[in-house]
């Protein structure tokens, strides 16, 4: 096994996050999400949460 292929590919992996991490600038326009999405994402989680509290009968 080649490890420094390994950790060749998670440095790149790293650097790819790094560029694309907006937690010290705006977020481009381009890069944000809607406010659709963003609800859409939030209602499903309340969703299958209160099924697996609450359990799911077929």
């Amino acid at each position: 096994m080649d490890v420094s292929k390994s950790t060749a590919t998670n440095e790149e992996m790293m650097d790819i996050h790094a560029k694309n991490d907006y937690a010290l600038s705006r977020v481009p326009q381009d890069a944000r999400k809607s406010t659709l999405n963003v609800s859409l994402v939030a209602i499903g989680y309340c969703i299958s949460m209160a099924g697996l509290y609450m359990g799911v009968r077929h």
